[in-house]
């Protein structure tokens, strides 16, 4: 026999041990109301007239035949949604700045579209391409104070997995180049648009 067969087996015998003890509360708690309840929809069927069930049988039988013999009666068409066009940066900028309070990721997805947009700028003042611009932001005119240096740097050259959130509730949170206000960042790439 194997082993399959054996649980199935025990499974089996459990079952015929649990029904045959407890065969007087199944009969008490499921059988009998059962027996009452067709007992009373017994007493309800007699109590109506034979024609009276044979007229409703008749007309049930009658709808779905004409239900299926119609046509399908086409419905208005409602108005169509308009189409999802997604968000814009702005948008999406907004939405993360609101989230900035929940943790680093969002923290660094700011950082990263600031630090991208400053080195933009810089690239289209210096009208050139250079290899570095897309892993530094260096130019002549360019000199931000350092917090808002390593700011941009840790959202263009880093990952927010740098960052880890602390791992107990209770413990405070290490400090890190993402805690930095973005408008302090925002003002200086500002200062710079005005530059160019």
């Amino acid at each position: 026999m194997t082993r399959r067969a054996g649980i199935f087996l025990g499974g089996l015998l459990v079952i015929a041990v649990l029904a045959f003890a407890m065969q007087r509360t199944v009969e008490r708690m499921l059988i009998r109301p059962a027996l009452y309840v067709w007992w009373i929809a017994g007493l309800y069927y007699d109590a109506l007239p034979q024609i009276l069930w044979w007229i409703l049988i008749v007309a049930a039988s009658l709808w779905f035949i004409m239900g299926s013999l119609t046509p399908e009666q086409k419905l208005r068409p409602r108005k169509a949604d308009p189409p999802f066009m997604g968000r814009g940066q702005v948008e999406s900028l907004a939405l993360w700045l609101n989230k900035a309070s929940r943790g680093n990721y969002f923290k660094w997805l700011v950082a990263q579209r600031l630090a991208q947009l400053a080195r933009d700028l810089l690239t289209f003042r210096a009208r050139r391409n250079p290899p570095s611009a897309r892993t530094a932001l260096r130019d002549a005119d360019w000199n931000p104070p350092a917090e808002v240096a390593s700011y941009l740097d840790a959202g263009l050259n880093r990952s927010f997995a740098d960052f880890p959130q602390a791992r107990w509730p209770f413990e405070s949170p290490r400090p890190t180049p993402l805690d930095l206000n973005p408008h302090d960042a925002l003002e200086i790439i500002e200062s710079n648009l005005e530059k160019s």
